[in-house]
């Protein structure tokens, strides 16, 4: 029997036992196109975006719940799983675990916050963790010795190997972004994105720590996504990964 029959089957016998029966979500593979049939409505979804699936009868398609209403996705473009917590979080890496310098003086940050603002590094990508640590190194010790901040600019950073590196943290105020600081969280993914697009593992890692921080009352329920030039005069955070959050459900312009 088949991995997803023996899911449904667990699931029957759960709901007849008279207890809740766990959640299951699809979770595309790949940019996938869903369509409501009946409206004719569509849209596109990204990988790693889980949706909670309504029913599971057909070979072809999977019936998800998106905004509320029911969409069809092609059933090989998803994985189905166990809907995770909707409040999990990314790995993040601490300060302790990348080595942080200690920082001169810190400015606690009242939370949760307007903002959430992307910026670039615009240096190289880091694709490993060993790569990524040195990365992190680099810029905090740019920051504190070249501009003479008191630390690490940036509340987050995100490397292409997926893992999200701790700054400042989101209970400090940050020094990206000139008159916002004390109102935003300010995430960098590492890499230069006026000349290459971000890569899949750092896009998602992205979202989920935008999730994790909105869950976790660090970021408004009704919190703004910005880019860095939506709030200065810079390119800042590239084209290519502006471009893509710009079509994200909290961007505001």
């Amino acid at each position: 029997m088949k991995v997803l029959q023996i899911m449904v089957l667990c699931l029957c016998l759960h709901s007849l036992s008279g207890a809740t029966a766990p959640k299951i979500c699809a979770c595309a593979l790949k940019p996938t196109l869903l369509i409501n049939f009946a409206s004719k409505d569509t849209c596109m979804i990204w990988p790693g975006a889980c949706l909670e699936v309504s029913h599971l009868n057909s070979p072809s398609w999977v019936h998800v719940v998106r905004n509320g209403k029911i969409m069809q996705g092609w059933r090989k473009s998803f994985q189905i799983k166990l809907c995770q917590h909707q409040q999990s979080c990314p790995k993040i890496i601490t300060r302790k675990e990348w080595g942080a310098l200690k920082p001169k003086a810190r400015t606690p940050l009242s939370t949760p916050v307007k903002y959430a603002v992307i910026h670039h590094s615009d240096t190289p990508k880091c694709h490993s963790k060993m790569k990524c640590i040195e990365r992190v190194r680099s810029i905090q010790e740019y920051h504190m010795h070249h501009n003479h901040w008191s630390d690490i600019g940036y509340n987050f950073l995100i490397g292409s190997d997926g893992n999200v590196y701790e700054g400042r943290g989101s209970d400090t105020v940050g020094a990206h972004t000139k008159f916002y600081n004390s109102q935003s969280i300010g995430i960098c993914v590492i890499g230069n994105y006026s000349s290459s697009r971000p890569n899949w593992p750092s896009l998602i890692a992205l979202k989920r720590l935008l999730s994790c921080l909105k869950n976790n009352k660090k970021l408004k329920n009704d919190y703004s996504l910005k880019g860095h030039r939506d709030l200065s005069p810079t390119k800042c955070p590239g084209k290519y990964l502006y471009n893509n959050i710009t079509h994200w459900p909290h961007y505001k312009y």
